[in-house]
């Protein structure tokens, strides 16, 4: 990065990924090399004397040598979790830490529109002609929606679901600045995970909810207490549970009721994902490579993750 607009500081240029996903392409290691090498960068299988490095949602950045991390000058987390991270040894860091919020969360929305489409919205698709032509179904217009998070993904299901729905109740749960409808038709989990707020849909806050409420989970599985999700499930055959996301993973779907539909952590990939995460390491070196410190603070730090500690927490 040029230390100034007029002062140019040379770097190495070498890249280091600590890892890759299940659901990542077989050349997905090779098509990222190619990508940063046009650019400038070497690809690189280790973390010495690195430039940049590329993390993933399982790493601890107390798993690598903190003599080498301290090295770095960009740290780019192509991911939207980063609850294995520790808010201290961020704020320790010289180098930012860019989020990829960004990469997933059109993604994401879309999962979860689906699933909501599904819970209230199924067309009863037949093979014979059905003389009864009856459909019992809420009307969308009357429904109640319960968003917690009011970020990337909150903001796009907002814009989505406005023109169809009665009513859409945004609860920050770190700000706590709106009441949270517990008796909205449909909850939808949309926010981060940290200490204050793991496991904060538990027993006493499902049994607030309406018999027939439909809980969807996209974002974290540590923000719900599985044991009593499984319970309220069992003793509301009327609730849905659509959940994509579990504490702990791999989760063993033979423990959930027939009104849970579950999917393995996915609700993120889809066919251009890859390319996606490719294209967002590119362009976030190769702006670190190109513009002054001051101009790319200006561009990226709305993602520093520094910038979402409070008190010691990520929000």
């Amino acid at each position: 990065m040029k230390a100034s607009s007029t002062q140019i500081q040379t770097y190495t240029n070498k890249l280091y990924r600590t890892g890759l996903s299940t659901y990542q392409a077989s050349d997905f290691r090779e098509k990222e090399k190619l990508a940063v090498n046009s650019i400038g960068i070497e690809y690189q299988n280790d973390l010495s004397d690195t430039d940049i490095l590329v993390t993933n949602t399982h790493l601890n950045l107390k798993d690598l040598d903190q003599k080498e991390l301290e090295k770095v000058k960009l740290i780019i987390h192509p991911n939207s979790g980063y609850d294995n991270f520790d808010p201290s040894i961020v704020r320790s860091l010289s180098a930012p830490i860019i989020l990829g919020n960004e990469i997933r969360a059109q993604a994401v929305a879309t999962y979860i529109l689906g699933c909501f489409y599904h819970a209230f919205s199924t067309p009863p698709f037949s093979t014979s002609w059905d003389k009864s032509r009856s459909w019992k179904r809420k009307s969308l217009e009357e429904l109640n929606i319960q968003i917690i998070g009011n970020g990337h993904i909150a903001k796009i299901l907002h814009q989505s679901l406005s023109p169809h729905a009665n009513q859409i109740s945004i609860y920050d749960p770190y700000t706590n600045n709106n009441e949270m409808n517990t008796q909205a038709n449909c909850i939808i989990m949309a926010c981060s995970l940290n200490k204050l707020n793991q496991e904060m849909i538990n027993s006493s806050f499902l049994k607030q909810l309406n018999e027939d409420c439909v809980f969807i989970n996209a974002a974290r599985g540590g923000l719900v207490q599985m044991n009593d999700l499984i319970e309220w499930l069992n003793i509301r055959p009327k609730a849905k549970a659509y959940l994509d996301v579990f504490h702990p993973e791999p989760f063993d779907f033979s423990m959930m009721p027939a009104n849970s539909f579950n999917t393995s952590h996915l609700a993120g990939v889809d066919e251009q994902l890859d390319q996606r995460i490719i294209n967002f390491v590119t362009k976030v070196s190769k702006d670190w490579l190109s513009l002054s410190a001051k101009d790319f603070d200006s561009r990226w730090s709305n993602v520093y993750l520094s910038k979402k500690i409070i008190k010691n927490e990520f929000i």
